[in-house]
């Protein structure tokens, strides 16, 4: 094979690159998500401690579908404690604040591609163990449950 042939496979292999390039792009800016699988929950549970202070646990979770998708992006999880009711507020707020703000790809937020199903859960307060009870029974199938920690 001559320079002169190389020369134009080389040409050819960038303009195929080009044009896949701007196809993947037009397919990013496009998608939509799967609005009714798709969900962002903050799920916040007070925990009575032994000494009687509450503390906040705090558990994020994101979820898009369908993954894989062009976007790249399926979701993330995420935990904390908050140490006041203000602080467990001030996360909710936050939490919310950044759905609405976080860009995934060319300043299309998550809103934007289709997310709808939007919730922040209060739970009922707990103790210490109930809270790694009611983690570990969310874990575990319902038909495998053992007797918790009491």
């Amino acid at each position: 094979m001559g320079s002169d042939q190389l020369s134009l496979l080389t040409e050819w292999e960038k303009e195929q690159k080009q044009l896949k390039k701007e196809e993947e792009e037009k397919a990013q800016l496009e998608w939509m998500m799967d609005s009714q699988a798709s969900f962002a929950r903050l799920t916040i549970t007070p925990v009575e401690l032994e000494d009687g202070r509450v503390i906040y646990d705090l558990d994020d979770a994101i979820e898009i579908k369908p993954y894989p998708n062009p976007i790249g992006f399926g979701g993330c999880w995420g935990s904390g404690v908050a140490k006041t009711l203000k602080e467990a507020k001030q996360a909710e707020k936050s939490f919310l604040k950044n759905l609405s703000t976080w860009s995934i790809i060319n300043h299309k937020n998550l809103y934007d591609r289709g997310l709808t199903n939007v919730e922040v859960v209060w739970k009922e307060k707990t103790t210490r163990a109930g809270l790694y009870n009611q983690k570990r029974a969310e874990l575990e199938p319902a038909d495998t449950q053992q007797v918790l920690i009491a």
